[in-house]
């Protein structure tokens, strides 16, 4: 079976998972078989009524913010819509904390521009700048907007600890949710050499996204898993583990309350999480160790974890699902445990047959963006391999979402994630 690591232990932070779709396409409209039960269409369950916000505890001890340097002088803004992908490429040496470079590309391939040293980037909610996390040699992050077209970041005042990690903005980008080592980073945690486990309790923290109002969700966790943000931003599904990083539920946080309400069974092992636009419906992937059928399967429900329908068969691990900006179809990877066969493959509820629209992919659940919709939800990218067991990206790929005109980006090489500008 396949493995899926928790997002929050600190092994995962020592190394870039690396999702990628290779250079040789399917014909479109080519399915996989056999095909699963089709999808039912449930009834959503509404949302809980968030509760009034708790008075916010303390911002943390102020740590000197390294100023960042400004990008680049901005280049001529690409075409194909103007839209533009972002991805990370690592350093050369993969040491933990390391800072690769955040770089920019036309959604035509044109255009490539670097624009900070980071561990971690993501989109703002309208495509206009980009978030960057860049770690000092303490292992203290340091957040920037930068600006999409070029131009000299703004440092975020937010003061942080050495090994905070995972940052997310909520959908409005006026609050980051993060987590934060309960008993603080140690010298030997920094360098990636101490395992110990009750050293790597987390906390579940969110603040705004100017530094003020920050509080802790939740204490004390032996392991953080995926977290996202519903497009309400108020409620985050949480893909919880458990001790020692065994099998944990999937959980609702009022993020204003602070309320966590799990609503799978605690005994399952999650992967990546995806909501729909409208934040009526959850995809996910997950793997039963205590099934007979010890395999990673993708599955739709309600965002309460009603309707709860899969899109696996036995003989396949399917992982890292994404839905589509409208909503129509879900992409993921899927792997044939008998050929070894990696796709790509595209479903539209309420069916669940599947369309393989790139081969071969190499399969890797990640906490960061691996996999991408054009916001029009025409084509797909990914990131393309030269065989599945390289675990190296030859660079972006884009394919129209009915697995047409497959394209390689030149000069995207090593990059370990993608992400379509909103």
């Amino acid at each position: 079976m396949r493995s899926l690591r928790s997002a929050g232990a600190m092994a995962a932070l020592l190394s870039i998972a690396v999702v990628g779709c290779g250079s040789a396409s399917a014909s479109p409209g080519a399915t996989a078989s056999p095909t699963p039960p089709a999808i039912a269409t449930p009834t959503a369950s509404p949302n809980s009524t968030p509760t009034a916000s708790p008075n916010p505890t303390a911002s943390p001890n102020p740590t000197a913010t390294a100023s960042p340097t400004a990008s680049p002088s901005p280049t001529p803004a690409p075409t194909a819509s103007g839209q533009l992908l972002l991805y990370y490429v690592p350093p050369t040496s993969q040491g933990n904390y390391a800072n690769g470079q955040v770089a920019v590309v036309g959604a035509d391939g044109s255009g490539r521009r670097n624009i900070a040293k980071g561990v971690q980037a993501s989109w703002s909610h309208d495509g206009s700048a980009i978030h960057v996390m860049t770690e000092d040699a303490s292992c203290v992050p340091h957040l920037a907007d930068y600006p999409a077209g070029g131009g000299p970041a703004q440092a975020s005042p937010a003061k942080l600890k050495a090994g905070d990690y995972y940052f997310t903005w909520s959908p409005d980008d006026s609050q980051i949710v993060f987590t934060r080592l309960t008993h603080g980073m140690t010298a030997a945690n920094c360098k990636g050499s101490n395992t110990d486990t009750m050293s790597l309790q987390q906390n579940l923290m969110v603040m705004n996204s100017d530094g003020t109002g920050l509080r802790t969700l939740a204490a004390n966790q032996p392991s953080v898993g995926r977290i996202t943000w519903t497009p309400d931003g108020k409620t985050l599904v949480w893909a919880r583990w458990g001790a020692e990083d065994a099998w944990g539920p999937l959980a609702r946080v009022n993020v204003s309350s602070g309320t966590i309400t799990n609503f799978t069974s605690s005994k399952l092992q999650f992967g990546t999480v995806s909501i729909s636009a409208v934040g009526s419906k959850i995809a996910y992937s997950v793997g039963d160790p205590n099934s007979q059928d010890q395999y990673t399967h993708v599955y739709i429900s309600n965002l309460d974890g009603s309707g709860k329908v899969s899109l696996g068969f036995t003989g396949t691990n399917d992982g890292d699902p994404v839905w589509s900006p409208d909503g129509s179809s879900l992409v993921f990877d899927r792997t044939s445990i008998d050929t070894g066969d990696e796709q790509l493959v595209v479903i539209r509820p309420p069916h669940t047959t599947a369309s393989v629209v790139y081969t071969p992919v190499l399969p890797v659940d990640s906490p960061w963006p691996s996999i991408a919709w054009s916001p029009d939800s025409k084509k797909i990218a990914c990131l393309g391999a030269t065989t599945p067991d390289t675990g190296v990206s030859t660079g972006i790929v884009v394919v129209g979402a009915n697995g047409t005109q497959p394209k390689t980006f030149a000069g995207t090489a090593g990059a370990t994630n993608v992400s379509w500008q909103p």
